[in-house]
């Protein structure tokens, strides 16, 4: 009996450490759960702000797009007089910088109103979250001759062929996205 009580008796403030080293686990766990989520958090706002900036672009786009559906002949692009809108091989995109350029200066083009068409005025849904309006430019990409009856340049037939290429930011100047299509037009 006396070897028992003293093993007892050498075991005291045993449940104390056990307790303060469960709780250290605890506490460990918990923040790293709290700095998971606050990641996590993080990763969400950056992807909305892509995906924002997806749509922007796109919006862009299809601007672009009406625009060169409402010309009535090739003279409706006015490049050189109009903002945004560029002869054939005034611009190029730069693939290592990610950026369209100016081929007469070599400049970037710079999204303002001087160089590109704004999207005006936004969706009512937009205008929450956009910082910058989406904006496009418009530039001659060629004529494509074919043997149809309609569509004349200077006596031949075929189709005029636009780049428009539209530009989008998300809820933060970090996202932005350019994309591109060719819009052909019969005049």
């Amino acid at each position: 009996m006396a070897c028992t009580r003293r093993r007892w008796h050498n075991e005291h403030g045993s449940i104390l450490v056990m307790g303060l080293l469960t709780l250290t686990i605890l506490t460990l766990v918990g923040m790293a759960a709290t700095t998971g989520s606050g990641i996590e958090s993080d990763i969400a706002k950056n992807e909305k702000s892509a995906q924002q900036a997806v749509y922007a672009a796109e919006l862009a786009l299809v601007m672009g797009e009406k625009t060169v559906d409402g010309f009535a002949s090739r003279a409706n692009l006015d490049e050189g007089t109009r903002a945004g809108r560029y002869a054939q091989a005034m611009l190029a995109f730069n693939p290592t910088t990610y950026q369209i350029v100016k081929t007469t200066t070599s400049q970037p083009l710079e999204w303002k109103d001087d160089d590109s068409s704004a999207v005006n005025p936004l969706p009512v849904g937009m205008q929450q979250w956009q910082s910058k309006a989406p904006r496009y430019t418009i530039a001659e990409e060629g004529f494509k001759k074919d043997k149809y009856n309609e569509g004349h340049e200077y006596g031949e037939t075929g189709t005029n062929l636009f780049r428009v290429t539209g530009r989008g930011i998300g809820g933060g100047n970090a996202s932005q996205v350019l994309m591109d299509t060719i819009a052909a037009k019969r005049f």
